[in-house]
C-alpha cells in the first residue's frame, strides 16, 4: 500500500479587531475557514509496517549463487519452510518473524556423492546462548573488585 500525497487547506491570517475581542476574533476565523474551498482530509500519518519475512541468499565456495537448489529452513527443531532457491540463490519466506536476539546460522549442503553437485541446502537457525556474566569485561571506570585498605586507628587524626 502506497500513500499518495494529500492536499490540505491553509487558513489565511485574519485581521485582529481593534478592540481584540476574542469572540469577534473567533467569529472572523470561522467565517474565513467557511469561505475556503473544501479540502481533502489527510490520510493516516502512520505508515503500515512491512510484512515480516526471512530472506535467504546462498552462494557456493566460488561465490556463485546456488541457483535452483532445493532448500529447507529450520528454526531449531521446527521446519519453517521448504522450497527452491531462484536463479540468484535467493528465497524469501513471508509471514515469518524471529524473536529478538542473536542467532546462529548453519548451512549444510547436501551433495551428490558422484557428481558433488549440491542437491539440497539445509539452513538451521538456533538462538545464540546468552553471554555469561563472568565472560564480560568490565566497562571503563567500573570497579571489578573492591578491596578495603586497613588503616591504624590513629591514621586519620589531624592536628
Amino acid at each position: 500500500m502506497m500513500l499518495q500525497p494529500q492536499s490540505f487547506a491553509v487558513v489565511p491570517p485574519t485581521e485582529v479587531p481593534v478592540d481584540d475581542d476574542p469572540v469577534a476574533s473567533y467569529a472572523a476565523m470561522d467565517s474565513a475557514v467557511a469561505a475556503l474551498p473544501a479540502s481533502t482530509a489527510l490520510g493516516s500519518p502512520i505508515l503500515p509496517c512491512q510484512e515480516p519475512m526471512i530472506e535467504v541468499s546462498l552462494l557456493d565456495e566460488d561465490n556463485a549463487p546456488l541457483a535452483k537448489v532445493p532448500y529447507r529452513l529450520m528454526l531449531e527443531e521446527t521446519t519453517l519452510a521448504e522450497g527452491t532457491l531462484d536463479d540468484q540463490g535467493y528465497a524469501s519466506v513471508p509471514k515469518q518473524e524471529l524473536p529478538a536476539g542473536d542467532w546462529h546460522i548453519e548451512v549444510t549442503l547436501q551433495r551428490n556423492e558422484t557428481t558433488q553437485l549440491v542437491e539440497r541446502a539445509d539452513i538451521l537457525l538456533t538462538a545464540a546462548p546468552p553471554e555469561d556474566e563472568d565472560d564480560q569485561e568490565a566497562e571503563p571506570g567500573e570497579i571489578e573488585d573492591a578491596q578495603w585498605l586497613e588503616l591504624p586507628d590513629d591514621a586519620l587524626l589531624w592536628d
